[in-house]
């Protein structure tokens, strides 16, 4: 399994990354081991909030010599917000800020993933998936995406 200490301080160095290239720019990271938990700590958070949700993990072992763990990775880029609060086109637009720096956060788990740079050994093994999300955990709107790493820790 992947060190969920260094799992969130990736996440922190990222927002400093991501921070630096976007308009849009991401307020506060929440790490949480589930997501009812997230809910919790979501609750009174504001501006644009980077939500990762610790990794489950599924072993894959072929003998002693010969196993890895896919670790299952969900990650949100959300902002509450008021659902009378925008018109159809500012609604548009505040999803396309938000979308700009989604963007540039998966360039950089990317980068970092395909490297085995983000908790030691792993690297990505499945792709991106990306969702919109609209009023979840009490008024949120954005994005998410999932995917897996593989490591070679059990």
């Amino acid at each position: 399994m992947i060190p969920v200490i260094r799992f969130n301080e990736f996440f922190l160095e990222l927002k400093a990354e991501v921070n630096e290239t976007v308009s849009k720019q991401i307020s506060n990271v929440i790490c949480s081991p589930t997501e009812q938990h997230l809910i919790k700590k979501l609750k009174d958070s504001n501006g644009l909030i980077l939500a990762v949700k610790m990794p489950d993990s599924d072993s894959n072992i072929e003998n002693s010599d010969n196993f890895s763990e896919a670790n299952h990775c969900i990650v949100f880029l959300i902002e509450k917000v008021d659902p009378g609060q925008y018109y159809d086109s500012n609604e548009l637009a505040h999803y396309a800020s938000i979308q700009e720096t989604m963007r540039k956060l998966k360039e950089l788990i990317l980068t970092h993933g395909l490297n085995g740079n983000i908790c030691g050994e792993e690297t990505l093994s499945k792709n991106f998936r990306t969702e919109w999300e609209y009023q979840i955990y009490g008024g949120f709107n954005g994005l998410s995406i999932s995917f897996d790493l593989k490591d070679f820790a059990l």
